[in-house]
């Protein structure tokens, strides 16, 4: 088993341990898509909806919230002040090892924040 197949084993584990936090913020599992070796899970609450994103080349995670029409990438959310002082005051520190599910656990704390300032309830 390769580094990435190990890692993606780890993201997928992490979405499981996101979901219940999700729930949590009434979020409930809307999709799921696998295009080759990306995936791509959505979860959704009236109008707005989160994506993370998981694949090459990087096999780094990325999230997208979409409210209403609008969508915020991780850019596009820096771009907001209190959510690029948040960031910028957060930063995620990876260790000697990467652990994905820490990574995802630093992307539910984002979008907490996000959800918060763009006055989502």
């Amino acid at each position: 088993m390769t580094m990435s197949d190990e890692q993606t084993l780890d993201f997928l584990s992490a979405i499981r341990d996101a979901n219940v936090r999700l729930i949590s913020r009434s979020f409930k599992r809307y999709s799921y898509k696998e295009k080759g070796y990306t995936y791509y899970i959505r979860f959704k609450k009236e109008d707005s909806i989160v994506e993370f994103i998981w694949g090459p080349p990087e096999f780094q995670i990325e999230m997208i919230l979409y409210v209403g029409s609008l969508k915020y990438a991780f850019k596009d959310l820096l771009k907001i002040p209190e959510i690029g002082r948040w960031v910028s005051s957060n930063r995620y520190k990876q260790g000697d090892k990467r652990n994905v599910k820490s990574e995802m656990l630093w992307f539910l704390d984002l979008l907490q924040i996000s959800l918060e300032v763009i006055g989502i309830k």
